[in-house]
């Protein structure tokens, strides 16, 4: 049984933007100086791309022109601008809040060109005056003289989300008095530069079509792309599929077809194989094993969990211990090995071992019809449809006690689920063609082709799921071991899982530990400590003050905590040592506790 076909199918997967000629540039829409101008006004330094300077790369400013440039007021030369005066400050809106990584210029002419910068951030809500409130990041860099028609970018080494930048022109190139220029502070262009897209991706099966539904999880903003043959959709009758993280393979199975596809998403542009082809099998449910590198497959016609190779496209057998009718949906649940299967003729929800066999069994009314299945990787509890009922519920199998509750009601022919990077719950509502946001407060659809089956989430940064920065993982010395990386293991057996180091910027093959936090000190004795923290919900974080670095005491200040992306959020914790009990003047030291919660 299973036979490994592998036919090549040229299909095309379009992308999501067209590849541009160059970076894309954020709008800006107004900038502010506080400093008396001559020659040339502030508004110069945004005209943006195509305009202030070229929209294609390089980016440089071929133009020239004082059409391009601000300057400040002369003290009179021969001088130096900063003794007469203070340094320019300049104030920029980017109309709302923005991932920057990365800042732009274009120089001014000869020695009266900004030199050395101090850049602050603040958010929509800590609004225009509200530098260092939340984001107590302030990067400084230096702009080596060149040409003025040259673009210089200078890179943050992190991503955060700020709608107004604050920047001060700390320095010119002024050389002496007697020399060229210094008496003036002037600028080129002003850009940011968007930064690579990370996006969640969001893959739907349907009969007749397969389509990407691809997004920033914030803006919601979703493109459907189908996959095309010469030009037209595939006329497979596509039901599951299954992400291998650690290779980028997708899996799809066409139950009418007898065959399960294959193809890879780094690849530009995807093409599938036929991965197995096996008559008289109808192939629905898929899940990956990716660290034992296995391929659960649900075949209807035998009413069995079949196990394939991912490396040699081999069939292995079958699960045993196993009794189904018609099973519909399979997840593989990586950390507790389970296999989670919907039954569809049974009206029943599974739980099985790969080697213990049946560990869990629902059924009820809320089984009935019973569809897509997940895993909610905050708490584990399983999450199922009923697409008779049209509705989705949660289960705790592990508490013998606990019924399952009810998620979502009134849905409209409820089929697969997923979780994104971000902790959301999608659901494919196939009766009426669209993909749904649950658990929130907002009416979020995206519309897809009518009778969806099964949905896939994903995100570039995270291919394999668990929730560790693939950058990180790769980073490692060893990239097979890297694959079985997750929160709660802890491969160099000092006193950090492999999660927390990886929050704290560690090293999970050496023991070193990185630090991850920042403090700023305030003029009114107050501080704050800034720590970048990688998103996992079972993870608590607490801010610990000591004098002595031997007793330690929690703080009672309430923390802050900005979305900071996909990966990481930024907990900021505001301190008032005397509020705290310190006196004034003792020296305070400050730590963050990273746990995993009880």
């Amino acid at each position: 049984m299973g036979t490994n076909a592998r036919m090549i199918i040229a299909v095309l997967f379009f992308g999501i933007l067209a590849k541009l000629s160059g970076d894309e540039f954020y709008p800006i829409s107004s900038i502010e100086s506080l400093t008396q101008e001559n020659f040339f006004p502030v508004e110069n330094l945004i005209e943006g791309p195509g305009v202030g300077f070229g929209a294609d790369e390089p980016h440089n400013n071929d133009d020239g022109s004082g059409s391009t440039f601000w300057v400040t007021e002369a003290c009179g030369y021969p001088c130096d601008y900063y003794e007469s005066f203070a340094a320019p400050v300049l104030t920029i809106d980017l109309g709302r809040d923005r991932e920057l990584s990365e800042i732009s210029i274009w120089s001014y002419f000869v020695d009266n060109s900004g030199k050395d910068f101090t850049l602050r951030f603040a958010t929509e809500q800590d609004g225009p005056n509200g530098f260092g409130h939340s984001i107590s990041f302030q990067p400084t860099f230096r702009s080596p003289f060149v040409n003025e028609v040259l673009r210089q970018s200078f890179a943050f080494g992190r991503t955060l989300s700020a709608r107004y930048v604050e920047m001060t022109i700390d320095d010119n190139f002024f050389q002496g008095e007697g020399l060229n220029g210094g008496d003036r502070v002037g600028l080129g262009e002003v850009a940011f530069a968007i930064p690579p897209e990370r996006k969640e991706r969001l893959l739907v099966t349907a009969p007749r079509a397969f389509e990407l539904v691809a997004g920033e999880a914030d803006l919601l903003g979703l493109v459907t792309v189908p996959f095309t043959f010469e030009g037209q959709p595939l006329t497979e009758n596509y039901w599951s599929a299954a992400l291998d993280g650690a290779t980028g393979d997708v899996y799809l199975s066409v139950p009418t077809d007898n065959r399960i596809y294959r193809g890879n998403l780094n690849d530009e542009p995807p093409t599938l194989e036929v991965f197995v082809e096996e008559s008289g099998s109808v192939f629905h449910g898929l899940a990956v094993d990716e660290v034992n590198n296995l391929l659960y497959v649900l075949d209807s016609a035998d009413d069995a969990i079949e196990v394939y190779s991912t490396t040699f496209g081999s069939y292995f057998g079958a699960v045993g211990g196993v009794e189904l009718q018609r099973p519909n949906e399979i997840h593989f649940d990586r950390e507790r090995q389970w296999l989670i299967v919907s039954d569809s003729g049974l009206d029943l929800l599974r739980i099985y071992s790969p080697g213990q066999g049946l560990l869990y069994e629902l059924n009820d009314a809320s089984t009935k019809g019973v569809w897509g299945v997940t895993v909610d990787p905050a708490n584990g509890d399983v999450i199922y449809s009923s697409h008779d009922r049209g509705e989705v519920w949660r289960w705790n199998p592990t508490d013998e006690s606990a019924l399952p509750t009810l998620v979502e009601s009134e849905l409209s022919g409820p089929r697969g689920l997923g979780y994104d990077r971000r902790g959301n719950l999608y659901c494919v509502e196939s009766g009426v063609g669209q993909a749904r946001l649950l658990e929130s407060d907002e009416d979020i659809t995206f519309s897809l082709a009518a009778g969806g089956r099964d949905v896939l989430l994903y995100a570039d940064c995270d291919f394999n799921g668990n929730f560790l920065p693939d950058d990180w993982e790769a980073a490692q010395d060893s990239p097979s071991l890297a694959r079985t990386l997750g929160f709660t293991t802890n491969h160099d057996g000092d006193a950090f899982s492999d999660g927390l180091e990886a929050a704290l910027g560690g090293d999970f093959t050496s023991g070193t530990d990185g630090n991850g936090v920042e403090v700023t000190v305030g003029d009114d004795g107050s501080f704050e400590v800034e720590h970048l923290a990688l998103k996992k919900s079972d993870f608590d974080y607490r801010l610990r003050l000591s004098q002595d670095l031997t007793r330690w005491q929690d703080a009672t200040t309430l923390p802050v905590v900005a979305d900071g992306g996909l990966l990481y959020d930024t907990w900021t914790f505001r301190v008032d040592a005397l509020a705290e009990g310190f006196s004034t003047g003792d020296k305070i030291f400050a730590r963050v506790a990273v746990s995993i919660a009880e």
